[in-house]
């Protein structure tokens, strides 16, 4: 498969031979140079996607990959190979946080959720993606970001206090998405845990209760 890939002249072959490379997982790591170097040079959003696919799959080993990357990820502009790429990235695990930091002030909005998304799936290890997350939540007016930011922080372990604040945010932005009764019951198990709210927490979540108390959820 590996030097199928080297020889193969088409995307189509190309796109295919990715796809049974990252089935292979990690032991096809030998061509991890291969397939990082065809997403550098590549203008295809399609051979993006099934290249960082078949990265993600397989597993990155080094920070020496995420210049390549780096490059893809900025010249993408399909929302799937958005997201796959930032997922590629995200397999290095603690090591690819610094860089998804990085673009998450660069990248335009669909990238930014990609990148939140990524972070969450690192978990733990993404500890100090916690005040750059609630940060971008915060200033954005994107509910895509502020929803993907709250379920990120809930994963990365943010402390309850942050995630409380993203979560009065992210309810506003979305107080009827199908997650929302999940996530009530959660603030209020902090909130008789003993969580004292900040002065504007207070406010938002009394305004937030305004709003939406017409309804069985809102209340």
């Amino acid at each position: 498969l590996y030097a199928a890939f080297l020889t193969a002249d088409e995307d189509s072959q190309r796109t295919a031979l990715a796809q049974a490379l990252g089935c292979v997982g990690s032991g096809a790591g030998l061509a991890l140079d291969a397939l990082l170097d065809r997403l550098q040079h590549t203008h295809d959003d399609d051979v993006r996607y099934f290249v960082a696919e078949a990265v993600a799959k397989i597993g990155l080993r080094s920070l020496a990959s995420l210049p390549a990357l780096c490059l893809a990820f900025r010249s993408a502009k399909d929302d799937r190979a958005l997201r796959q790429i930032a997922e590629a990235v995200a397999s290095l695990r603690g090591g690819a946080v610094g860089f998804l930091l990085d673009e998450l002030e660069l990248a335009g909005q669909e990238g930014r959720i990609h990148i939140a998304r990524a972070l969450g799936k690192i978990g733990v290890d993404a500890a100090q993606a916690v005040g750059p997350l609630a940060a971008a939540a915060k200033t954005s007016k994107s509910r895509g970001l502020v929803v993907e930011v709250a379920e990120s922080l809930k994963k990365i372990g943010a402390p309850n206090n942050v995630l409380f604040t993203v979560r009065i945010k992210a309810l506003g932005c979305d107080p009827y998405g199908h997650w929302t009764q999940g996530i009530l019951a959660e603030m209020q198990a902090a909130l008789d845990a003993g969580l004292r709210l900040p002065e504007q927490d207070v406010w938002d979540l009394v305004a937030l209760l305004v709003e939406t108390g017409e309804s069985a959820t809102g209340r």
